[in-house]
């Protein structure tokens, strides 16, 4: 079995695809092609489809999923990758040819490149088209004979398998997983969304799927929360963000983690609790991680974790890193030409997001460079002054050091002046450009 476009989320549990269907086309439409299986009752190849969406309604009632048979495909025999027709469509016995000998069945899902959420630093993206195609030649068991001394391949669990990954699950876990000993949990082995399908007797019709497949659904489409900052996340010590929460129920408490070892625990009484302030006090790049309680109908009471990996980027005007007497030093390259060596502290990554080195022969200007390290050339010998102009979002500094240029070979030594000054400024004119603001 088979899902393409899969990756992979952390953790060794449930996984999931990428993609979703946006809840606004639901109940998800799908047909069949005339093209049928001579191996199995025609009337139960249809059956067949109805039973397996059934299992994932039925025993995952929390993502509150429907379908719709929209009818049979006369003569439409055209599968694959390729096919965007956005009419979900099965397929019997692989028409085009186009699967090798081992798979079972394939999903062919196309997103429609529009952006649904993100969770754990991943976007998923909508779904726009979803076939799905069983293979030819295999001995396919239906759901009654199960039990029956049966050596062949239960077919419902294929179908119920494959129409998960047309939902949007990925695999429990990958062959490559299982021989490196990562996938020991027995819910994780006998889910239904395992890589590889369960003969007979391993599958049970009436108990499809371990609670694996139920979390994997549940978390796709079940109730869930969400938060987003609602002001600048970049900025200067002390900076205050202000988060908003959003949630498809009800929401009862909710615990934020700033990732700065604050924290702040609210029972949701009012609308006004879905709104929170934080102010940080000290430079670094900041995970916010929240868990949301809440109550549904149809799930009871459940959580929810989202995490922004490095939402909060807090900073200090540019200052040299730790064991350096400044922002920078220079070392003679070759002839006129000498090499700039950035000390800045690049701790808290995007604290400098501005660069210029401007030199100067006496008072004038004769020369700009944007780069982090460049290697800079001198129009001749003589003493010049070289200017290192540092800005981010904690505000801007500048840093000059006296270079005493002298034109010699690559293995001769320079004469540097080290008279450095460090100065803050307050302008923006060295950059000749505005400092640059993220966007949330």
């Amino acid at each position: 079995m088979l899902s393409l476009l899969l990756f992979t989320a952390s953790g060794l549990a449930w996984k999931h695809s990428g993609w979703v269907w946006n809840r606004d086309v639901l109940p998800l439409k799908w047909y069949i092609s005339d093209y049928r299986t001579p191996s199995l009752d025609e009337d139960y190849q249809l059956q067949l489809i109805f039973d397996s969406y059934d299992n994932w309604i039925v025993d995952a009632p929390c993502a509150q999923l429907s379908h719709s048979f929209e009818g049979v495909r006369e003569g439409h025999h055209a599968t694959g990758r390729d096919n965007s027709d956005a009419k979900n469509t099965f397929y019997w016995d692989d028409p085009n040819d186009e699967q090798g000998s081992g798979i079972l069945g394939v999903t062919y899902t196309l997103p429609s490149g529009q952006a649904a959420f993100a969770r754990d630093g991943i976007i998923y993206v909508y779904a726009f088209d979803s076939d799905i195609v069983f293979s030819k030649d295999i001995f396919w068991v239906p759901s009654d004979d199960v039990n029956n001394g049966c050596s062949g391949t239960p077919v419902e669990a294929v179908a119920t398998h494959e129409i998960g990954h047309q939902w949007g699950l990925g695999h429990s876990c990958e062959e490559n997983e299982v021989s490196a000993g990562l996938c020991e949990d027995v819910d994780i082995r006998e889910a239904n969304m395992f890589w590889a399908a369960p003969g007979c007797p391993d599958f049970n019709p009436n108990n499809p799927f371990t609670s694996d497949d139920i979390e994997a659904m549940t978390s796709l489409y079940g109730p869930y929360a969400t938060f987003d900052a609602t002001t600048e996340t970049y900025g200067g010590v002390p900076l205050e963000v202000c988060f908003s929460l959003s949630s498809t129920s009800a929401l009862s408490n909710v615990n934020w983690l700033y990732g700065d070892g604050q924290g702040d625990n609210i029972d949701i009484t009012t609308p006004e609790d879905y709104e929170i302030c934080h102010t940080y006090e000290e430079k670094g790049q900041y995970t916010v991680n929240v868990t949301i309680s809440g109550n549904s109908e149809d799930c009871g009471d459940w959580e929810y974790t989202d995490r922004e990996r490095a939402m909060v980027v807090v900073c200090e005007p540019p200052e040299k890193a730790e064991g350096f007497d400044g922002m920078f030093t220079a070392e003679h390259h070759d002839g006129l030409i000498y090499q700039m060596i950035n000390q800045a502290d690049i701790s808290v990554y995007g604290c400098i997001d501005q660069i210029q080195w401007d030199v100067f022969q006496g008072e004038e200007l004769i020369q700009s460079v944007s780069a982090w390290s460049p290697k800079i050339e001198f129009p001749k010998e003589g003493k010049y002054r070289v200017v290192l102009n540092l800005g981010g979002p904690g505000g801007i500094t500048a840093e000059e050091l006296s270079i005493d240029v002298v034109n010699k070979p690559a293995e001769g030594c320079s004469a540097l002046g080290m008279k450095g000054t460090s100065t803050a400024l307050t302008v923006l004119a060295l950059f000749g450009l505005g400092l640059r603001r993220r966007e949330n």
